[in-house]
C-alpha cells in the first residue's frame, strides 16, 4: 500500500469540499479559519457529533471528511467512518488524533479512511495532507510506522478469533439488534451475565462502545442488521 509521509509545505490543491468533524468549536474555528484563507479548500460542512456529520454527508457533497477519533456520543471516528463511506464512497477521509496508536490507525484505514493526522502536527502539514489524500495517496504523519500499521491490516487473524464461543454468540446476536434481555432469553443465560460477556468483548477487542464493536464485526463478514 502506496504511504506519503513527507511535509508538504507548498500544496497545490484543485478544490476540496471539506468536512470538519470535531466536538471542540474553538478546533473546528481554527481550521475553518485556515481553510478561508485557502483557495483549494472549501469548508462546506461541520459537526460536533456523529449525528450531525452524517447530516451533512447526506445533503452536501463531500470530497474529504476530517473526522476525530474520540468523537461523544459513545460512537469514536472509526465507526463514523465506515458509515461516512456507506453515505458518500468517494469522499477521502482523514481521522484527527492527539496519539500514535498503530492498532488504531490499522482500524480506521479498515473501515476505509485514506490518512491520518496528529493534532501536534504543523497546520501546513494537514493541508499536505488532504493534497496528498486527493492524489489517491494514504497520508500517514512521519513519526509513525507504516510499516507497523501495515502489518496489523495485512494480519489474517481475525479479531473475532480473540472470543470464547460463547462470546462470539452474544456478539451474533448484539449486530442483529437483540437487547441484553433477549440474548438472556436466547442463551438461557442471566442478563447480569450477558453484561459481564459484552464488557469482556469490548475489552478483547479494544473497542470503547458496541456500536464500534458492531463496525468491527461487520468488517470481519457479519451481517449486522441493527441501524
Amino acid at each position: 500500500m502506496e504511504s506519503a509521509s513527507e511535509n508538504v509545505t507548498e500544496p497545490v490543491l484543485l478544490g476540496a469540499r471539506t468536512m470538519v468533524v470535531d466536538d471542540h468549536p474553538l478546533f473546528r474555528l481554527g481550521l475553518r479559519t485556515l481553510f478561508d484563507l485557502e483557495p483549494g479548500v472549501d469548508c462546506v460542512g461541520e459537526a460536533a457529533n456523529t449525528s450531525d456529520a452524517l447530516k451533512v454527508a447526506a445533503e452536501v457533497g463531500l470530497d474529504v471528511a476530517l473526522v476525530d477519533m474520540m468523537m461523544p456520543g459513545g460512537e469514536d471516528g472509526i465507526a463514523l467512518t465506515a458509515r461516512l463511506r456507506a453515505l458518500q464512497p468517494a469522499c477521502k477521509i482523514i481521522g484527527l488524533s492527539m496519539v500514535d496508536e498503530p492498532a488504531k490507525i490499522a482500524q480506521l484505514f479498515l473501515a476505509g479512511a485514506s490518512g491520518y493526522v496528529l493534532k501536534t502536527q504543523p497546520i501546513e502539514e494537514l493541508v499536505g495532507a488532504i493534497k496528498t489524500v486527493l492524489d489517491g495517496i494514504r497520508y500517514l504523519p512521519p513519526q509513525i510506522s507504516a510499516d507497523r500499521v501495515d502489518g496489523m491490516i495485512d494480519s489474517p487473524r481475525s479479531p473475532l478469533e480473540r472470543l470464547t464461543a460463547r462470546e462470539r454468540e452474544v456478539i451474533q446476536h448484539l449486530v442483529e439488534g437483540a437487547s441484553n434481555g433477549e440474548i438472556a432469553t436466547l442463551l438461557f443465560i442471566s442478563e447480569r451475565t450477558v453484561e459481564t460477556h459484552r464488557q469482556r468483548i469490548l475489552r478483547k477487542l479494544g473497542a470503547h462502545s458496541i456500536v464500534e464493536v458492531i463496525a468491527i464485526a461487520s468488517r470481519c463478514g457479519m451481517t449486522v442488521l441493527r441501524e
